[in-house]
């Protein structure tokens, strides 16, 4: 059994490997099939973790599944973490699948902190009741897998996720970024560091999407970045910021995931 992931703040790698453990399947980091034309695996069973962007799965997964040779003859199976709400993300993912001639036989969503707007609440009795809820489901997922089950996409109602007191609390951060866009575009919510930088090269090993070069001992973005905000949450020095910093973002990962795990191993090596 292979798992494709793909995970900025840990949370997905996180899911991952608790569904790698229990299934003794093998972990592999989507990004690494971007140049890949084709994609052979000789499993029967392929899963995808991944978080939700924008009521979507990220990019690089409606491209891996394009590839993936004889694909109608797997079983496949997604868990997508989620800080507001799953949506139709999975059923999305499901037809992105059936186009390339595949089945999605089942398709769970898995109650994560947000990265943005959440993370300035997030309390560890929050975070832990989160954890515990998916370590309950963990043992269905699983089941539903062994037995290879079929027919399970879940989704949610936009609306009534709205209304959650987790959701509630988030507006005035979302009222902030949308006023700032309107006043100043845009590129007024890019990456900037601080003055606290002090030139480490994490936020460079860590980025998926190779976006970020160190230059004289400071990041600079380049025009690819993917939106996970990985150089942000994973900054020792919280010096990464969206804009200038007026939003306060606080740094948030999940607490089981190291940064040893995040980072591209070989740029971290190269710089060691």
């Amino acid at each position: 059994m292979k798992i494709y992931y793909f995970s900025g703040t840990g949370n997905s790698l996180a899911v991952g490997k608790d569904i790698a453990e229990r299934l003794n399947a093998s972990l592999i980091p989507a990004i690494n099939t971007v140049d890949e034309e084709v994609i052979e695996i000789e499993d029967e069973v392929v899963g995808f973790v991944f978080p939700v962007y924008a009521f979507k799965p990220p990019p690089v997964f409606q491209d891996l599944i394009k590839k993936i040779e004889n694909i109608q003859q797997k079983y496949l199976f997604a868990v997508c973490t989620y800080g507001i709400t799953p949506s139709h993300c999975l059923k999305y993912f499901a037809k992105k699948i059936k186009y390339s001639g595949g089945t999605l036989s089942g398709g769970f969503a898995a109650a994560m902190p947000h990265n943005v707007f959440d993370s300035n609440w997030i309390n560890h009795n929050d975070l832990e009741k989160l954890i515990n809820n998916w370590k309950i489901k963990l043992d269905f997922i699983s089941d539903y897998i062994d037995n290879r089950r079929e027919g399970k996409i879940e989704s949610a109602f936009i609306l009534k996720d709205l209304f959650r007191t987790e959701i509630i609390r988030m507006i005035p951060v979302v009222k902030d970024m949308v006023v700032q866009v309107i006043m100043k575009g845009s590129e007024s919510l890019a990456f900037s560091v601080s003055e606290n930088c002090n030139g480490c090269g994490i936020c460079e090993c860590i980025c998926p999407g190779d976006n970020i070069r160190l230059i004289d001992n400071f990041p600079c973005w380049l025009d690819h970045c993917l939106g996970c905000l990985a150089c942000m949450h994973w900054c020792p020095q919280h010096a990464v910021n969206m804009g200038n910093g007026e939003f306060s973002i606080k740094c948030y990962h999940h607490p089981v995931i190291a940064v040893s795990e995040m980072v591209l191993k070989d740029k971290l090596n190269n710089r060691t």
